[in-house]
């Protein structure tokens, strides 16, 4: 190239030096050449796919085999181009820089989790008995490293000796939690793995050396006693146990479990002293206890434990055990005061579930001592109402079913005006209560309700239907007439309750007598029908004139002189009360259907089509009057006109 960039230089020399001689203006006439850029040409990369072929034969040359195939034999082996040598070389250098990876640089310390990352190999480590030999040999070069890094770490001595027993290698399991032992002498685990994988009684040797060197070891110590098989032997390790720790609830538990009631009761005692803070051990006493000196144990526990409001409730179910009743709920209320002073927060919801545990356990009066106590705690007065019928809905599911009619009875008491509560107990009794409690209840809400229809009414007819009592029925719907002396309702029930048990003429009085006291429609109507119900037509149609002129706007009074002139074949007479009852009541349906009934069945079926379309042309879109159109053209035998 140097000699190329020669040649050019001597080839443009006297042209350079003819430059010197040009003028100013010759210079400036020379035209520019714009762009002067020199301008390489891109070429265009083509791109050409890589054949199936190739790619197949790279991935192969990429594997790496680690397991023998049992169907191949040696000849895999044979004709495999990795060697086996290298490979177990490259997996080792692989494991290393792992291991590197997990190390402090600077002390050579592993900054590894240990437990975790032993329970991460403790999971992965689920081998089969066809499980790759590799994977073992990897474990234990992890375990070997874990436990060279830090033999002073109980978990890796643990694991190598169980993946020695999951490879079938119990002596070397053993051998592994022996070399452990010497390293870490100070660990429970690691004694209680190598009594695991001993036999029985090599299993008790290594549990006594054990409990030599960790005399404070509550695991070891129970394991010794489970070991035994005798139970006085169990007995015997358990006592010396509690010299060494008296304050493992875990060992007096086991113990007084051990021991008969007498034993137990002292065991307890001395339990006490020991762990004064555990309210187990004073419950269990006191249960063990008779009454006096439960009630002494139970003063104990509370000054010892002054915030625990189970003391309180064991104490009231103490009394109510023994017939002291009025005591319940004062122990209840006076433990409350004692637990807000010692800053116990109360919660309603956690005192609900105490109370339907004591109702489940039978103790009723405790139930319900604990409720009325308890009910309004953090409460507003406008959510009570909300709140304590949602809170019978759920004890009533959980089938707690004294809690939740004492707290129907609570809302009884603070809202005694509420229909809907009176009638959600109602309800209530009806559902889970006796035939005596539906009664009761009825009373009571007669008594603090009385200017409310509905519970004289729901009383006299439980009263009348349920138990057969037509004189108390009776008595009752008098005391209602006294209390409510105008009531349209009472008048009926009083009638209907005459007519079922066929005394006609008495219902016929009490509805002479509504008629002259409350004068509604209702009771000329059933004046009427009882006329009827009697066959005395002449009656009812006189009451019927009557009732009409007081009362035109109701429908159901000229349908019922309809039929009684029907019923008197005085057809158009009938006619004519249809015709002007429809023009005072032209919107009712049922009236206009009356008046075709009765052309139909004078075989006048143009006249009952026509008020049939008359009656549509009023009452747009009533089904009832396009059904009866239809009937009309089936009894004629017109399916088309249907």
């Amino acid at each position: 190239s140097d000699v190329y960039k020669r040649q050019i230089n001597q080839q443009f020399a006297d042209v350079k030096k003819s430059l010197g001689s040009l003028s100013y203006e010759d210079w400036m006439s020379i035209p520019e050449i714009g762009d002067y850029r020199v301008k390489k040409a891109k070429r265009s990369e083509k791109y050409v796919p890589v054949p199936d072929s190739i790619i197949e034969t790279a991935r192969k040359q990429g594997e790496m085999t680690t397991a023998i195939d049992p169907n191949s034999g040696i000849s895999s082996i044979a004709n495999n181009k990795v060697s086996l040598n290298e490979l177990g070389e490259a997996r080792g250098q692989v494991l290393s820089l792992k291991l590197d990876k997990l190390s402090d640089g600077v002390t050579g310390k592993t900054t590894v989790d240990k437990p975790g990352y032993l329970t991460a190999i403790s999971t992965s480590l689920q081998l089969t008995k066809e499980a790759d030999i590799a994977d073992f040999k990897k474990a234990r070069l992890l375990l070997k490293s874990m436990i060279n890094s830090d033999p002073k770490h109980a978990p890796g001595w643990i694991a190598a000796a169980r993946l020695e027993e999951l490879d079938g290698k119990m002596q070397e399991a053993r051998n592994i939690i022996a070399q452990g032992l010497e390293h870490c002498s100070d660990s429970e685990d690691i004694w209680l793995e190598a009594a695991r994988l001993e036999t029985h009684e090599k299993s008790k040797a290594i549990l006594a050396k054990a409990i030599t060197q960790i005399p404070n070891s509550v695991k070891i110590w129970l394991k010794a006693a489970q070991k035994e098989e005798d139970k006085t032997m169990k007995i015997k390790i358990l006592r010396r146990a509690l010299d060494y720790i008296p304050n493992s609830l875990r060992i007096w538990k086991e113990l007084i479990e051990l021991e008969g009631p007498n034993e137990a009761k002292v065991l307890l005692y001395r339990a006490v002293e020991c762990l004064p803070q555990e309210l187990e051990v004073w419950l269990a006493l006191a249960k063990l206890e008779n009454y006096d000196n439960a009630r002494v144990v139970l003063n104990k526990a509370r000054h010892a434990l002054p915030t625990e409001s189970s003391i309180w409730i064991h104490a009231a179910k103490l009394e109510e055990s023994h017939g002291n009743d009025s005591m319940v709920e004062t122990i209840i209320k006076r433990g409350l005061k004692v637990l807000v002073k010692n800053g116990v927060t109360l919660k309603r919801d956690d005192w609900l579930q105490e109370a339907e545990i004591a109702e489940r356990s039978g103790s009723l009066v405790t139930c319900k001592a604990i409720v009325n106590s308890t009910l309004d705690i953090g409460i507003e007065e406008d959510e009570k109402e909300r709140i304590w019928l949602q809170d019978v809905e759920t004890s009533e599911e959980k089938e707690c079913l004294l809690t939740a009619r004492t707290i129907l009875e609570a809302l009884i008491e603070n809202f005694p005006t509420r229909k809907n509560i009176w009638l959600r107990a109602l309800d209530f009794e009806k559902k889970h209560g006796t035939p005596q409690k539906v009664e009761e209840l009825l009373r009571n809400a007669v008594t603090k309700c009385p200017h409310q229809e509905t519970f004289w009414l729901l009383l006299a007819k439980y009263k009348w239907q349920t138990q057969n009592q037509i004189n108390e029925a009776r008595a009752i719907l008098k005391e209602a007439f006294e209390m409510l002396p105008n009531n349209e309702n009472i008048f009926l029930q009083a009638a209907k309750l005459e007519r079922q048990i066929q005394e006609f003429d008495r219902a016929k009085k009490i509805l002479q007598m509504a008629r002259e006291k409350c004068g509604t429609p209702k009771c000329w109507m059933q004046s009427i029908q009882i006329e009827r119900l009697t066959n005395n037509l002449e009656e009812a149609w006189n009451i019927c004139v009557q009732s009409l002129k007081m009362h035109p706007k109701f429908d159901k009074l000229w349908m019922i002189g309809g039929q009684i002139k029907t019923q008197l074949q005085s057809y158009e007479e009938a006619k004519q009360i249809f015709e002007e009852g429809l023009r005072e009541n032209s919107e009712s349906v049922d009236l206009w259907i009356c008046a075709v009934e009765l052309e139909m069945q004078l075989s006048n079926a143009p006249r009952a089509r026509a008020l049939c379309e008359k009656a549509k042309s009023k009452i747009r879109s009533n089904p009832k009057l396009w059904l009866e159109s239809v009937y009309i053209e089936q009894r004629e035998n017109n399916p088309k006109g249907a």
